[in-house]
């Protein structure tokens, strides 16, 4: 039986039988209908003729019994692998917090059994009004595992060396009044010409001796000197105003060469 064997149609007919017999063929499904096998849908081309919705094969499988089978496996494997990591994950934080438990444990027993010695090595250092400080390095002793690493710094480096004794001789920092220029490095027109360079361009300084001349700071004699170092230094750009220090560094420069002139008077005498 075909699809068409069960609508009676007729070779005539009035209008009014042939909205009956569309009447009943609206109202067949397709379980009514006797089709082929080999022409009868897969479940992924029902939904074309079905009103409600079907299974679908998932990769192209026509039977649906073989989809409700394999999804609780499915899910079963999903949940078991799920289950696996969140027990690996809980162990990994056990390691974890056993492990810090254990370091700071051998940390306190490390400190609390290290003794702390001095020794010669040095740490200069610079504080906020310009001193050079010197402290002693601290060694940890070299039976401790933890900390027997340390053993390889041996104090501070050559460039921190090089800093410090930098620092020991350079007035701008060392001295913060008149008094300790008095008893601290030799002062001479070179660091005189430092502090002018150090702040402004060389054309500037070259200006600035003239202007502390002419103003009476120094003496021809003292700006000749200066003039004859600054005037060596590369001339960058001139300023639009006339050149000036701030109140600070032309206090340590007016301090630095009263400075320069007591210790000329002493080599005189």
């Amino acid at each position: 039986m075909g699809l068409f064997d069960n609508l009676p149609f007729s070779g005539l007919g009035t209008d009014g039988d042939m909205t009956k017999r569309l009447d009943r063929v609206a109202k067949l499904s397709i379980e009514q209908v006797d089709i082929p096998s080999e022409f009868r849908p897969t479940d992924l081309e029902a939904w074309l003729f079905a009103p409600a919705g079907t299974r679908v094969g998932i990769l192209g499988e026509p039977q649906g019994n073989n989809q409700s089978e394999l999804t609780p496996e499915l899910v079963e494997l999903i949940k078991d692998r799920f289950e696996r990591l969140e027990t690996a994950l809980d162990l990994m934080e056990t390691n974890i917090k056993i492990t810090q438990q254990q370091t700071a444990e051998m940390a306190g027993a490390s400190l609390g059994s290290s003794p702390i010695s001095e020794t010669s090595d040095m740490i200069h250092s610079v504080n906020s009004d310009g001193e050079v400080v010197s402290k002693p390095v601290p060694t940890i002793s070299t039976d401790d595992p933890i900390f027997g690493s340390h053993q390889n710094s041996g104090g501070p480096g050559l460039l921190d060396l090089y800093e410090a004794q930098s620092l020991a001789v350079n007035p701008f920092l060392r001295a913060s009044d008149a008094g300790e220029l008095l008893t601290g490095p030799q002062i001479d027109s070179a660091k005189l010409a430092a502090l002018l360079l150090d702040n402004m361009s060389g054309a500037d300084s070259l200006r600035f001796i003239k202007n502390a001349g002419a103003s009476g700071i120094l003496t021809n004699d003292e700006q000749d000197s200066l003039s004859a170092i600054v005037s060596l230094a590369e001339p960058g750009e001139k300023s639009e105003g006339p050149p000036s220090l701030s109140n600070r560094n032309l206090l340590t420069f007016a301090a630095m060469i009263d400075a320069w002139r007591v210790q000329l008077s002493q080599k005189e005498v």
